[in-house]
């Protein structure tokens, strides 16, 4: 029998590292799911099993003996309709560096396994460390029903025209669709060059291709989902939404001209600053879920774009959570003397807007008690204090202090707020601002912290906050730390927008 017609559904999940069973669960829900939709084959990630990255987790004989064991309890529910799905293999004998492991890619149908294949191609540098605990495999061709099915495996099409070039070599075996498993991290302007990666080695070899990816956060990584395909001669048509779970269709169909996906449904990545604002609400949230037992997060509000940012994120997150952003962010500002009525005023209006109870705690007592310390310890050892920047860290580490101590009476963590425009010249205070169990900035420079503020208050607008949740005047006023008199942060850099520039190049 030949096939002429695959109705695909691609699940786009959000896993979880080394929760074998419960991934395995999850998919084994989205599989029949989308067998009773009429799927005639089901495709799952890389790694679907492990969830990624599962780093040191596939040195150890235990994770690997687990994960065989949750497979097989998989493969066990798996009837007529195929599934796809990325697991491991042993690796015999071990590599190198002593690694365990094949990073493979599998079909199972009625309860058993029916094809296999490895992973060649191991990424490494950057976000990625996969040499380490992966042995390079080797790629096989799948021929089910008279497909022929090549299952290159992420990085596996990221060396076009390098010696053991994977894609040229399933093609040169025959294969007629490639179907590409990714657990592929994302960065702003990244689904643009995938895009572009699978548009030439279409284009190349005259094959149509599908390429598929976890969804979520886990720990410092953030995947988009945004599955696709494309066909010769054709632009690339987005079929799943970034961002989303879910299970997603296409039709693969046999004609004169080869085969050809089709799908009803197309999607878009949105500009960059939107995108920037949903992966950042994304990673936040599932960094909360994955990464500890928290459920309440504590913020110091400066009524500056930075912590307002921080904020309206928080409020994203909670509300995804189905969880009351009143009872679960606690906002706490601290003003000092050097803080001046128009920001102390925004704070509160931000805080207004957002339905957020704002707590106020001055720091210019604990202000007064040190430096009266200092005064004391300068006479006893005789020397003068040199400049003020004693004076302004130490502002920013007691509220930095005020923050944490509130994070242990309450189980909440810490939401720290700078930018990499600040960071990386050094403009943060070690044990003060740079406090936190988590910066949902991260990478963010403070040019694009600008732009944040305007998309997340389309954000908020559509859950009803208003037009401006985070106040135009706040985030467009003149940047200041507001540690010391006449303070502002072109005195000590560059410009935003030059300094951005200058990171950038």
């Amino acid at each position: 029998m030949t096939l002429k017609t695959l109705n695909i559904a691609t699940l786009q999940l959000n896993l979880r590292v080394g929760d074998l069973d419960g991934n395995a669960a999850v998919g084994q829900k989205g599989y029949h799911g989308a067998v009773a939709a009429g799927a005639t084959l089901v495709l799952l990630p890389e790694l679907f099993l492990a969830g990624y990255p599962p780093k040191d987790n596939l040195l150890y004989q235990a994770f690997l003996d687990a994960t065989q064991v949750a497979e097989d309890a998989l493969v066990a529910q798996v009837g007529e309709v195929p599934l796809a799905f990325g697991t491991l293999r042993p690796a015999s004998p071990l590599g190198d560096y002593g690694q365990r492991s094949h990073n493979a890619y599998v079909v199972a149908q009625n309860g058993k396994i029916i094809f296999e294949t490895t992973k060649r191609f191991l990424a490494q540098g950057g976000v990625f460390d996969e040499w380490r605990v992966h042995k390079p495999g080797e790629p096989k061709l799948f021929v089910w029903q008279g497909v022929h099915i090549g299952f290159p495996i992420c990085e596996d099409i990221w060396h076009q025209g390098a010696p053991g070039d994977v894609v040229a070599e399933l093609v040169a075996q025959g294969a007629e669709v490639l179907l590409v498993p990714n657990g592929s991290p994302t960065y702003v302007g990244k689904p643009a060059v995938r895009h572009a990666r699978v548009q030439k080695h279409v284009a190349a070899h005259n094959v149509p291709m599908l390429y598929l990816n976890h969804v979520g956060g886990q720990d410092e990584h953030v995947f988009d989902g945004g599955a696709f395909f494309c066909n010769a001669g054709e632009q690339v048509q987005t079929f799943a939404p970034y961002w989303a779970e879910g299970t997603y269709f296409t039709t693969l169909t046999k004609s004169q001209k080869g085969w050809r996906f089709a799908s009803d449904t197309k999607h878009d990545a949105g500009d960059d600053i939107r995108y920037l604002r949903d992966g950042i609400v994304v990673g936040t949230r599932d960094y909360l879920l994955k990464s500890s037992s928290l459920r309440k997060v504590v913020i110091g509000i400066s009524g500056g774009v930075d912590s307002a940012v921080v904020l309206a994120i928080a409020v994203l997150v909670m509300r995804s959570l189905g969880l009351d952003p009143a009872k679960h962010i606690i906002a706490v500002s601290m003003p000092s003397k050097h803080n001046g009525a128009a920001t102390k005023g925004f704070a509160q209006q931000l805080c207004d807007n957002l339905g957020i109870p704002l707590h106020w705690w001055p720091i210019e007592p604990a202000v007064n008690w040190f430096t009266k310390g200092m005064v004391r310890l300068q006479k006893l050892l005789k020397l003068e204090a040199s400049g003020t920047t004693a004076i302004e860290n130490l502002q920013s580490r007691i509220r930095g202090v005020i923050l944490m101590f509130i994070s242990n009476l309450y189980n909440a963590m810490v939401f720290s707020t700078g930018n990499k425009s600040e960071m990386a010249m050094g403009y943060a205070t070690l044990y003060g601002d740079m406090n936190g169990g988590f910066n949902p900035l991260k990478t963010t420079y403070k040019t694009q912290v600008y732009r944040l503020g305007h998309a997340l208050n389309e954000s908020l607008a559509e859950l009803g906050y208003g037009a401006e949740a985070i106040p135009s005047a706040l985030i467009h006023q003149r940047p200041s730390a507001e540690l010391a008199a006449n303070q502002f942060d072109d005195n000590s850099l560059p410009p935003y927008p030059v300094l951005d520039a200058i990171k950038r190049y």
